[in-house]
């Protein structure tokens, strides 16, 4: 093994450990992970290998895909957000007069579904805030843990659903029907696993949910 692929090694190890440590050392952990590529890239192109050029421009085409899709999904959530869907959302749960037990599997579903047409961590976001205005304290924590498991499960069977599948599916590594038919039932297998743990742990405490957003939305 050459000097520069030692070296090659240690970046990728001292960058590994360092997105691991991200708390302990404050650094954002996607910078890490840039320098460490930046790193990484610039020590193969310094190895003389012929087939450097061909390699970045495979490797940018793919970037630039996916920067593409994720910008055109992140459009699509701002639209939603300025016609206030996820604020309906927000009011018709709330107008159903669920317990909070229902109220947890109902926003399980929804995002599990949701996150198959738009990216999980996104579903995952919005919908933690909207769970903020149904529970608190231990429930909102439960509910939260439930609600990232129902994301990424939907995410996972949906080519659009996750970075992960994004890039495969733009790799031609599957097709669109092919992991939604086999991914499936794994996926709905893991978000019904979930809600038979996290649901009979949530407390119905009749928390008191502020309703301006039914009065200016339920009419």
């Amino acid at each position: 093994m050459s000097m520069l692929q030692l070296a090659a090694a240690g970046v990728f190890i001292l960058g590994y450990i360092g997105i691991s440590l991200e708390h302990n050392l404050k650094l954002n952990k996607a910078a890490i992970a840039l320098v460490t590529g930046g790193i990484l890239w610039l020590l193969v192109s310094i190895s003389g290998d012929p087939h450097v050029s061909e390699a970045i421009l495979h490797s940018g085409a793919e970037i630039f895909d996916l920067v593409i899709f994720l910008l055109a999904a992140m459009s699509l959530v701002e639209i939603l957000i300025h016609y206030q869907f996820f604020d309906i959302i927000r009011a018709k749960l709330f107008k159903l007069g669920l317990t909070d037990r229902q109220q947890f599997v109902a926003l399980a579903i929804l995002v599990f579904f949701l996150s198959s047409i738009i990216d999980n961590l996104t579903a995952t976001i919005v919908s933690i805030q909207i769970s903020r205005k149904f529970f608190k304290d231990e429930n909102l924590i439960k509910v939260a843990a439930g609600l990232v498991i129902a994301a990424n499960a939907g995410g996972a069977f949906s080519p659009i659903g996750d970075v992960t599948t994004i890039m495969l599916w733009l790799a031609d590594k599957f097709t669109a029907m092919q992991i939604i038919i086999q991914g499936f039932l794994p996926s709905v297998t893991l978000l019904l696993v979930a809600l038979a743990i996290l649901a009979p742990k949530i407390k119905n405490t009749g928390f008191d949910v502020k309703s301006e957003i039914v009065n200016k939305l339920g009419k």
